[in-house]
């Protein structure tokens, strides 16, 4: 089962995102504090992080680039609510979005990332 940490400094957005992705059978792990997300991702593995971009503190591709110096090979999806942001170079999926098309990002995403085993 494919693991994706979700990154997003709302509550409520990773309540249903954690709800709708279980459903369509991925583990998820939600922090709405990118510092925990970054210390989660040393922790643990990864399949996929999907982060929202514009947070206080740390944006989301700062993450991510925090993240891939740990996982480089990371998939990543950038997702925001504003349509005029600089995604550097990672998939963006803009807010609000339809359920089918996060999960064939995802899914897409994954199927492109090469195998690796579970520690």
């Amino acid at each position: 089962m494919p693991r994706v940490l979700i990154v997003d400094d709302s509550t409520a957005i990773l309540e249903v995102l954690e709800m709708l992705l279980s459903d369509e059978g991925y583990d998820v792990v939600c922090c709405a504090d990118p510092y925990e997300a970054i210390r989660l991702a040393e922790q643990q593995p990864i399949d996929l992080l999907l982060t929202d971009i514009v947070m206080p503190d740390l944006s989301g591709t700062a993450v991510a680039e925090r993240i891939r110096t740990i996982h480089p090979d990371l998939p990543v999806i950038l997702m925001s609510g504003y349509h005029d942001v600089t995604r550097l170079g990672y998939p963006l999926v803009t807010k609000p979005f339809q359920l089918a098309r996060l999960s064939q990002m995802l899914r897409c995403m994954l199927d492109q990332k090469p195998s690796q085993p579970r520690e």
